[in-house]
């Protein structure tokens, strides 16, 4: 058995190791390295946009079954977009809100 769930804190290296994990089992390790680099290349390509957008604000909301919900920065889905990629919220105020804030 093989675990390959998500760390919502560490998204990307997780999502990475369970790559590598999958990489290993089906021989694909070359394969996995590669789509990781590109992975890591297109993030630094995103940060380097986002550094300069400071005073621009995101908001990451989801819609499912007639609810609309909000992450924020350092959480569940939020944590990529504003801690890992470097958007700016654009409210503070949503904060690792797990279950997620309903708007």
């Amino acid at each position: 058995m093989v675990y390959v769930g998500v760390d919502n804190k560490n998204e990307v290296n997780s999502l990475k190791e369970n790559a590598e994990k999958l990489g290993k089992i089906y021989d694909k390790e070359s394969e996995v390295k590669s789509l990781n680099k590109k992975l890591d290349d297109k993030i630094a390509e995103v940060k380097d946009k986002t550094k300069d957008m400071k005073d621009e604000k995101a908001m990451f909301l989801l819609v499912n079954e007639g609810e609309l919900s909000t992450y924020g920065a350092g959480d569940r889905f939020g944590s990529l977009i504003f801690n890992t990629m470097g958007f700016t919220a654009a409210d503070d105020n949503i904060k690792g809100s797990t279950p997620r804030t309903k708007t």
